[in-house]
């Protein structure tokens, strides 16, 4: 068994690093199996979208290879919602 990973040095949780929030609609993109281990803290309340229809305000992309990411980064980029004032978040 490893160690666990934190936050890193400044001991802020990863979520609030990232501006991971409740009420977010986050597009988790190619993530390692262990993602959710990464976190200390995850915010409850956030609404993960499967499709590139949706509109989201947090994608978190993985890429082993730029071509993949050349590939998908277009349509990805499509869904970002880029207004905020329409938001109903919880904290």
């Amino acid at each position: 068994m490893g160690a666990k990973i934190t936050a890193g040095y400044s001991g802020t949780p990863l979520a609030k690093k990232l501006g991971i929030k409740p009420g977010l609609k986050v597009k988790l993109v190619h993530i390692p199996q262990e993602y959710r281990s990464y976190f200390n803290y995850y915010p409850r309340n956030i609404y993960e979208i499967e499709n590139n229809i949706e509109p989201v305000n947090f994608i978190h992309y993985f890429a082993n290879e730029a071509s993949v990411l050349r590939q998908e980064v277009a349509d990805i980029k499509k869904t970002i919602n880029t207004r905020w004032d329409d938001l109903d978040l919880l904290a």
